[in-house]
């Protein structure tokens, strides 16, 4: 798994090539790119000692894990994402606009695929 904070996100690599990384995306990384995570409560705890609450939740699809911690009056003071091993592509960078729209296209292609078979 790879720790990843909301700063970490890294510009595209002009050399990267989009669509055969998302023909290479598993259905469950497809889903949640494009739908969003489907977070549960997975583990939480009180540290005395340091003041702060810890949270982390996990999606239910792709299994990454997504940790804050609070402090005693419910200020959030740090957040990071731990994604599972192939959900980061390296040089792909944020998607938006027709990017993103290539992720539903291949998301829906897909079920469209199972629904055949």
């Amino acid at each position: 798994m790879v720790a990843v904070s909301d700063k970490d996100a890294d510009m595209r690599d002009p050399n990267f090539d989009l669509t055969a990384a998302i023909d290479a995306m598993p259905d469950t990384h497809l889903l949640c790119r494009d739908f969003g995570h489907t977070w549960r409560r997975f583990m939480a705890r009180h540290v005395p000692a340091h003041h702060v609450y810890e949270q982390t939740l996990r999606c239910t699809r792709c299994k990454t894990l997504r940790e804050r911690v609070l402090n005693e009056r419910g200020i959030v003071v740090s957040s990071k994402y731990v994604y599972p091993d192939g959900y980061l592509v390296k040089g792909m960078g944020y998607l938006a606009g027709e990017d993103r729209g290539l992720i539903r296209l291949a998301a829906i292609q897909s079920d469209l695929a199972k629904q055949v078979a």
